[in-house]
């Protein structure tokens, strides 16, 4: 019993996700059940009627098609309802309906009101479905109707006439309230769309958001940039169900994009990595890139910037978002989708949300990255500072500087020249590198990049040396792309130069790693300058040492010829070992000549 029961319920249930044609199922459900009960009603009251007399086999017969026809049509209008065949639900049972009405009609000889029965179809279409079926119906109806008072009855034609009256009467109102009812219904289903779409958006838009605020969580979790974007990446794709994503950082001249990470719904596309894309590029990506601005591709086929990757062949949307993070732009975001149209105007400015949130999280690891790299640097040079006040002589200093400045800035290569006001020229006097040809060469003053330096006396970077018209001719070959060159001072005047040289292009040497060797060139300008009031010190000990010995040796002898041979001799090595002689006059050529004179 349970079973049957269920199996009923599941019966009366109606197939459709339409919520307008559930609602008139229902209706017609009732209105099914009313006309059965009503049918039901007029079967009984005939068969009463029948049974005062004695019952005839053709009486039988037509009892029995009554109540078999109403169990087909109740059936068959069920059935049909339950598939969510509305329209030919209603239509089949009004039809059915009325044939069972008319008959009762006729087997009760006008006695009952079936005849007015069958002028509920007539209001019922007109509401339901149209006004032109409804007349149809009514037509029909009064035809079937007159041709019963007029030829199965005794000539009634005063019945069919007040039977059309009554018909029209009935039905002019009822038409006039349907279309009514039908705008107003239609209105209100525009209305009920609206909101279920509204409604559909405003759940979208909050599936959206929750996804974003953890692909937000999950960007800035971390410090690590290629942890960072790898999760961030695999997150987007699996939380929206994309094609494909991929995430493109800026090489530090700006020029291109570097693809950093790419997954799809098969997994990592570990093949496309470190793909190159040009700004400006006819492709979406460099596009975006170019004009800083998200773009969309509702149809691949008829973008003018799309760019058909062999890799991605059922790619047919696409959308692409500029990561900007205090005004640079770091990279760009692509997300990719099978289906066309994926991607609408209103999801950008969410998309565009999610997309500074990863690249806050970059610019984030970027900035620690650089302040962990700034420490190590000023850590390192207070080491190579201590190391070189520790050495005895300025060599040994500038070898200290020599060994640990390359993997201090990460350079290759580089020196230290310094001025020789002797000779009013630059010396390479120590190299960063071992065997370099160019120690002991000179330059002269605005010569070459230190030269340039030494003259103007501020740091200057070239970061394409290979094409740079001012190099020196003799440094015309060198393995150099990016140097930078920083003066060594006294008192604000150029002693020397310091350079740092890398031989590889797309990058230069940063702002923080240029203040790291102006602050490295000021110890070493200390170096040199502490090592030359050194030497200056003791050229002026050896000096008054020479002069006291000297006296002594004077005050010792009485020899004149003596005297004069200690005097020249320590003359000329207080001069630099010149050359000093001295002349001593006999007594009377001096008296002669003054004696003459007088």
């Amino acid at each position: 019993m349970e079973n049957s029961g269920s199996g009923i319920f599941r019966f009366l249930k109606i197939q459709s996700d339409d919520p307008r044609v559930i609602r008139q199922s229902r209706l017609v459900q009732v209105l099914v059940g009313l006309i059965i009960l009503g049918a039901l009603r007029g079967i009984l009251i005939s068969l009463s009627d029948m049974t005062t007399g004695e019952l005839s086999a053709l009486d039988i017969l037509v009892f029995s098609g009554q109540i078999g026809a109403l169990l087909i049509f109740t059936g068959l209008t069920l059935y049909l309802l339950h598939r969510g065949r509305f329209l030919i639900a209603l239509n089949l049972c009004f039809i059915i309906l009325n044939l069972i009405l008319y008959s009762l009609l006729i087997s009760t000889e006008g006695a009952g009101p079936f005849h007015l029965l069958m002028l509920v179809s007539v209001f019922s279409i007109a509401a339901l479905q149209s006004i032109r079926i409804s007349a149809i119906y009514l037509v029909v109806i009064m035809a079937a109707v007159s041709y019963f008072y007029v030829f199965i009855q005794p000539n009634d034609v005063e019945s069919a006439i007040s039977f059309i009256q009554v018909s029209l009467l009935l039905t002019a109102p009822s038409w006039f309230f349907a279309n009514d009812l039908r705008r107003s219904r239609d209105r209100a289903q525009e209305l009920a769309q609206t909101l279920e779409t509204t409604v559909n958006n405003l759940d979208k838009r909050a599936n959206q958001l929750e996804q974003i605020a953890e692909v937000g969580r999950v960007a800035t979790s971390s410090l690590d940039q290629e942890k960072l974007v790898r999760n961030s990446v695999k997150l987007i794709q699996s939380q929206f169900g994309f094609y494909h994503v991929s995430l493109y950082l800026m090489t530090p001249d700006g020029n291109r994009l570097v693809l950093q990470e790419a997954i799809g719904d098969m997994g990592h596309f570990d093949a496309l990595k470190g793909e190159k894309t040009t700004v400006g590029q006819v492709s979406i990506v460099g596009w975006v890139a170019m004009n800083r601005q998200a773009r969309i591709a509702l149809d691949v086929g008829d973008a003018p910037y799309y760019f058909e990757n062999p890799k991605l062949p059922d790619t047919h949307s696409e959308i692409a978002l500029p990561l900007l993070a205090r005004g640079r732009l770091l990279g760009v975001l692509d997300i990719q989708s099978r289906e066309s149209g994926a991607f609408q105007s209103e999801d950008m400015p969410v998309f565009q949300v999610m997309a500074d949130q990863i690249a806050v999280g970059i610019d984030n690891a970027r900035l620690f990255e650089d302040i962990s790299e700034q420490a190590k640097q000023l850590t390192e040079l207070q080491n190579i500072t201590n190391l070189m006040s520790q050495q005895a002589n300025i060599k040994n200093a500038l070898n200290v500087v020599a060994k640990r400045a390359i993997s201090l800035f990460r350079a290759d290569g580089g020196g230290v020249v310094l001025y020789r006001p002797d000779k009013d020229v630059l010396e390479y006097v120590i190299s960063l590198t071992p065997d370099d040809p160019r120690l002991g060469q000179t330059l002269k003053i605005g010569e070459g990049i230190s030269g340039q330096v030494f003259d103007e006396n501020k740091t200057m970077m070239i970061e394409d040396y290979d094409h740079w018209s001012g190099r020196a001719k003799h440094f015309a070959r060198s393995n150099v792309h990016t140097i930078v060159a920083v003066p060594l001072r006294r008192q604000n005047e150029p002693i020397g130069v310091f350079t740092l040289t890398r031989s590889w292009a797309g990058e230069p040497f940063k702002p923080e790693e240029i203040q790291i060797a102006e602050l490295l060139a000021s110890q070493i300008s200390a170096v040199v300058l502490n090592n030359q009031l050194v030497e200056e010190t003791r050229r002026l000990i050896r000096r008054e040492r020479s002069v006291n010995q000297a006296a002594a040796e004077i005050r010792r002898s009485l020899d004149a010829k003596t005297i004069l041979d200690t005097m020249t001799n320590e003359l000329g090595d207080l001069l630099g070992n010149r050359i000093v002689k001295a002349h001593l006059y006999p007594q009377q050529d001096v008296y002669s000549e003054e004696k003459e004179t007088l």
